[in-house]
């Protein structure tokens, strides 16, 4: 939290005018976002992995990307083949 409240300060301090700052505070703000959904999804993914630990084997791990209404998020997933063959991606 600490470094989003410094980026903000840096914008503060360089900001040319009100509307200029607003519109940057916003796109770093969707930008933060972005960034912390997809760090929650791979972490959820790691977690489901290790539940499963032994009982199947990862067979690669993907990027994917998706279009959310609060902007494009790229995250890993993994690819996992289970017990009974059957390859499945943690996170669809």
């Amino acid at each position: 939290m600490d470094f989003v409240i410094s980026e903000f300060i840096k914008l503060i301090k360089e900001g040319s005018n009100g509307l200029t700052l607003e519109k940057e505070v916003w796109r770093r703000g969707i930008e933060f976002q972005c960034q912390a959904f997809a760090r929650a999804l791979e972490i959820y993914d790691a977690e489901m992995a290790r539940q499963y630990a032994g009982k199947q084997e990862v067979l690669r791990i993907d990027r994917r990307t998706m279009l959310c209404m609060f902007g494009t998020v790229t995250f890993s997933r993994r690819l996992i083949r289970r017990e009974d063959g059957k390859a499945i991606l943690s996170l669809r």
